[in-house]
């Protein structure tokens, strides 16, 4: 019972993980915003073009990282005061996300070379089902109702109104819709899902690899 439950437990601090780097991991893949504003014409929006629009998203991704040390400035976008407490405030909770994937994943690559050499590969068949099912039932609900999830998340996340912003003091949000944001939230459950098939994968080729033995 009690290797059970810590069995249990693991699988949900690799759960923790899967999640951590598939936000990482879509946060600082540039492709999606490549092709949004392709697909909705933002360079139009604010009279620049396309790859100046690059250039500043990137600036505003490196500025999320753990390694940047600085203040946000958006080399051809003016921002307000506001504007630049709420990146500010995203950062913070960009740079806890970083840190949990770091402390996660250490301790998930150490258990998982501990239960591999106990032989025990159910493991990745809990880990499978824990990331599969619980992101997954999360994902599809908020998909559904992406707007009022987006709103939620917004007003549990930060106490003020600054994430409201306003286009005239800060034409960035002009060329970050929320499609955009959909479209990596996808991504994110699309990277959760692949990598608990890929749980459950490892768990059938070692299992088969052992019984062949």
């Amino acid at each position: 019972m009690k290797n059970s439950v810590i069995s249990w437990c693991f699988s949900f601090v690799c759960m923790i993980f899967i999640i951590c780097f598939s936000v990482i991991t879509t946060v600082n893949f540039k492709g999606i915003y490549k092709s949004d504003i392709d697909r909705y014409h933002l360079d139009s929006y604010v009279g620049v073009d396309k790859e100046t629009l690059i250039k500043n998203y990137d600036v505003l991704i490196e500025y999320q990282s753990i390694f940047f040390n600085g203040e946000l400035e958006l080399p051809d976008f003016p921002m307000s005061k506001e504007g630049k407490i709420h990146f500010a405030e995203v950062k913070v909770i960009f740079e806890i996300v970083q840190y949990i994937c770091i402390i996660s994943g250490i301790t998930s690559i150490t258990g998982l070379i501990y239960y591999i050499k106990k032989k025990e590969f159910f493991i990745f068949k809990k880990i499978a089902m824990v990331s599969f099912f619980v992101p997954l039932g999360i994902g599809i609900i908020a998909g559904i109702f992406f707007n009022q999830a987006f709103v939620l998340f917004h007003k549990v996340v930060f106490n003020n109104n600054y994430w409201i912003f306003d286009a005239t003091t800060d034409p960035i949000i002009s060329v970050l819709p929320q499609e955009f944001f959909m479209h990596s939230f996808f991504m994110i459950i699309g990277i959760i899902v692949f990598l608990s098939l890929l749980s459950y994968g490892v768990y059938r080729w070692l299992l088969n690899k052992e019984i062949a033995n």
